[in-house]
């Protein structure tokens, strides 16, 4: 039977790794942690992000989070050269991860605090519990929702309580759709619980896109189109764009195209960039490039266009006069990083009872 891992001190709050990052880390060691993570992710650079780790991560206590950070955010196959740099940049003498077992096949509490609870259907079928949080949420799986006199509640399941393992399934790095899956295909449950008190609620998301040069390469993202214009407005040239910026008056015959794929779109908080030049075209043939931004056609900004409108502009007219600007740059394709999870105390809510009709999309529940 596999153990649940626990980590020292800080084993009980890996559910809650970001909060604990921007709670010890200063704001300007966050923003390095936050961009030395980003790099890591788009360049697979272990070296850099061991270096960026070595900037923040210093003192003692901030040390604590670099075994939860290695686990978490170190891809399985980069973690031999991190635990390998980590020792050299003089972070932690041992990267080896002290275990215990859980209590004994016993509902007993054990010193970590971790019980277990053994748990029937009840006579309709249903577990009479509800779940949220997942790994794709940044937080351990914690059960939101007891049916009051079902089987679940006679066992003593509680709201706030952390599901480390399920039967012998870990749950320390489940998502939420498998953790869901697992849990219904089961006749019966074992499962090993850490009280928190407390239940994930919601959780902001942002949206942010890799960026890539003309050759495919990752690169930064361009200043933002609506900030060079109200820099324009107030007459500060100081990016230089005005410079990057041309008109070009296109003539595109009958039963021919543009030759162009676009990629972008207000909907998508982005501009309208030309992804694609085909070889032999009207458009590579009056010098429109990959990486151009497309700002305006016969005098209709781009610039908050949604991209089905944008791709009708560009067919329907024979003689365009297109605003394009130089970026040598286009959105690859979209990530998405979450803040830090709002989190209410562990009782019951009649909203937690239910999710049809629900739209909580930042920590995801179900029914079970």
């Amino acid at each position: 039977m596999t153990s649940v891992r626990q980590y020292e001190p800080y084993a009980a709050q890996l559910g809650f790794l970001s909060e604990s990052i921007h709670r010890q880390l200063t704001e300007r060691e966050c923003g390095i942690f936050d961009r030395g993570l980003a790099d890591y992710h788009r360049r697979k650079n272990v070296k850099a992000f061991v270096e960026c780790l070595s900037l923040v991560l210093n003192t003692n206590q901030k040390r604590q989070l670099l075994i939860p950070i290695r686990d978490t955010y170190v891809k399985p196959s980069d973690t031999s050269r991190f635990n390998q740099l980590v020792q050299a940049h003089g972070l932690a003498t041992s990267l080896k991860k002290k275990r215990r077992e859980l209590a004994a096949e016993s509902n007993m509490t054990s010193p970590d605090g971790i019980h277990k609870v053994e748990v029937k259907r009840d006579p309709g079928g249903e577990w009479g519990f509800n779940i949220r949080g997942g790994s794709d949420h940044g937080t351990g799986v914690f059960v939101s929702w007891v049916e009051p006199e079902s089987n679940c509640h006679k066992s003593g399941l509680l709201v706030g309580d952390q599901i480390l393992k399920a039967n012998d399934t870990s749950f320390e790095s489940i998502n939420h759709h498998d953790a869901v899956q697992l849990i219904r295909g089961c006749k019966k449950l074992r499962l090993w619980l850490l009280s928190h008190g407390r239940v994930p609620s919601t959780r902001m998301a942002h949206k942010v896109y890799r960026w890539v040069d003309q050759e495919g390469r990752p690169t930064t993202p361009p200043p933002d189109p609506f900030i060079i214009a109200e820099q324009r407005a107030r007459g500060d040239y100081r990016l230089g764009i005005e410079a990057d910026e041309r008109k070009v008056t296109v003539m595109v015959d009958g039963g021919k195209e543009l030759g162009i794929s676009i990629r972008g779109g207000s909907e998508h908080g982005l501009g309208v960039y030309v992804s694609k030049v085909d070889e032999a075209s009207v458009a590579e043939a009056y010098g429109i490039k990959v990486g151009d931004q497309i700002m305006e056609v016969n005098g209709v900004s781009f610039l908050n266009i949604v991209h089905a409108d944008a791709a009708r502009a560009l067919r329907a007219q024979p003689c365009m006069v297109i605003k394009v600007r130089d970026v040598g740059k286009l959105p690859h394709s979209r990530i998405t990083t979450y803040g830090q999870t709002q989190w209410h105390k562990g009782k019951q809510r009649e909203k937690d009872k239910g999710t049809r009709g629900k739209k909580v999309r930042w920590c995801e529940k179900s029914n079970l």
